[in-house]
């Protein structure tokens, strides 16, 4: 199966994609997973880097979403 991160900021009082970020966020998982030696897709659950973390209540079983809220 193929998955899809999806990676969402707090913005405008609700949470979205911003393309900058979420470009940067994607190779930061890259990395987690070279890292980590990751070799099952469950292991990116545990992705918490730069302020991202799983959200299981938004995610489904093809695309899984890595909220954060940053401090203004």
């Amino acid at each position: 199966p193929v998955l899809q991160p999806v990676f969402e900021d707090w913005s405008g009082g609700r949470f979205r994609v911003i393309s900058f970020y979420a470009k940067r966020a994607r190779g930061l998982m890259a990395r987690f997973a070279i890292l980590n030696r990751l070799t099952d897709a469950a292991g990116l659950k545990d992705f918490a880097v730069d302020g991202y973390a799983y959200a299981d209540h938004a995610s489904s079983d093809s695309a899984w979403v890595f909220r954060r809220r940053l401090a203004a």
